[in-house]
């Protein structure tokens, strides 16, 4: 009978402890969270030097009252690859970080998706921003499929990627004399709008991040 009891007093002891360890949940999850309003740039591109690149992530976000926080970026597995800002206290407001891709090591992190971690020092409690920082250094391709001349030149193309802008730009040398966002396929290029003059034309693939197509296809263009 005594071990009975013994086991008895057992299994109640873990089912209240399982107990409070719910309802300590549940009180933090109906818990008012003290960041709001966050905002995240979403796709970077590191080291990136295109013209237009986001080359690092910017993060900001409100403080519902004064706290003592730290900052840190953590992976897909929550793994902390770069710490931001150190144990500090921080007023009632906007706070803005920003992350330049790098991780503690000084390195560029591997593509992916990345998140901000704060922790509150008055209950040691972690906040993760769910917006993620898209981490994207890889160009998508283009090819330029038919190209027709006339009063309007019209250019068929080929991105590399789906999720990825077409851009045509005209350039007289190293000269951008025109860019323009294709939102069809062919995109027309109307001769008009260009003076007299010899011109290089190439078809760009842009992503999120900003990187463009390395070395685009171009053919030449002269208007008389």
């Amino acid at each position: 009978m005594s071990h009975s009891r013994a086991a008895t007093a057992l299994l109640l002891v873990l089912l209240a402890a399982c107990t409070a360890a719910f309802l300590r949940t549940e009180q933090l999850k109906l818990r008012k969270s003290p960041i709001a309003h966050p905002h995240v740039r979403q796709a970077i591109s590191p080291g990136c030097h295109d013209r237009g690149c986001h080359a690092q992530a910017e993060i900001s976000f409100q403080l519902r009252s004064p706290q003592r926080l730290s900052l840190a970026i953590v992976d897909s597995s929550d793994a902390v690859v770069r710490r931001l800002v150190g144990d500090a206290p921080h007023p009632k407001g906007e706070l803005h970080v920003v992350w330049d891709g790098r991780g503690d090591d000084g390195r560029i992190v591997p593509d992916g998706q990345y998140r901000l971690r704060v922790t509150l020092a008055s209950d040691n409690r972690n906040v993760v921003i769910p917006d993620p920082i898209v981490v994207d250094t890889q160009p998508a391709g283009m090819e330029i499929g038919r190209v027709t001349r006339g009063p309007v030149v019209t250019v068929s193309y080929t991105r590399g990627a789906s999720n990825v802008r077409a851009v045509l730009v005209v350039l007289e040398g190293s000269r951008v004399v025109l860019e323009k966002t294709a939102a069809r396929n062919p995109v027309r290029l109307p001769i008009s709008r260009l003076p007299a003059g010899h011109y290089r034309v190439e078809m760009v693939s842009v992503d999120a991040a900003g990187n463009r197509t390395p070395n685009p296809p171009s053919f030449r263009l002269t208007v008389p």
